[in-house]
């Protein structure tokens, strides 16, 4: 390891790579015994440590968010302001192979009709008042498909802008949702 820089750096991948370990620990002992001077190394490394520690946790969340979207009884889909698709459960996708009135094209939720999609654009960007109470929207009467949109209050620091569930009710599922 050619200097206190590089040492820092493996530090650090190491927060986000956790495979490379054994490559820092190597490099943390030639540091000791070749560089007397980088004793200020271990706060970095605390803190490479916490760095870790928090991406693990995220990880772990995410993935019993997941799962638990994944345990939904319904299509249910996370979407933006824009109809740009964060999340879906398996059954999103289910409901899209069997009724060509809804649809995901270049990770957007899409509906066959031009006017369904403007409303759903407006209820996605706060525009629509049906969208603060979560209406069901009839896609098309022969798919006997349905949405409701509703919203979702995040933390402004979240960079998603506007969240919104889109839940997706084939005609027949007797969705048990409270509004």
């Amino acid at each position: 390891m050619s200097g206190k820089s590089d040492l820092l750096d493996l530090i650090y991948d190491t927060a986000v790579y956790p495979d490379k370990w054994p490559d820092l620990l190597e490099a943390l002992g030639d540091a000791t015994e070749d560089h007397p001077g980088h004793e200020n190394i271990s706060r970095h490394f605390r803190r490479a440590v916490l760095i870790a520690e928090r991406l693990a946790k995220q990880e772990d969340q995410l993935q019993l968010l997941d799962a638990a979207l994944n345990k939904l009884p319904m299509a249910t889909l996370l979407v933006d302001e824009h109809a740009k698709i964060i999340a879906m459960n398996g059954m999103a996708q289910d409901v899209a192979d069997r009724h060509a009135s809804v649809r995901f094209d270049n990770g957007e939720l899409r509906l066959r009709r031009a006017s369904l999609q403007q409303r759903l654009l407006k209820m996605l960007a706060g525009n629509e008042p049906s969208s603060a109470v979560g209406l069901p929207i009839p896609v098309t009467t022969g798919d006997k498909v349905s949405l409701m949109v509703m919203d979702i209050d995040l933390d402004p620091s979240v960079h998603y802008g506007q969240v919104k569930l889109v839940l997706v009710a084939e005609a027949s599922q007797k969705p048990d949702v409270a509004l």
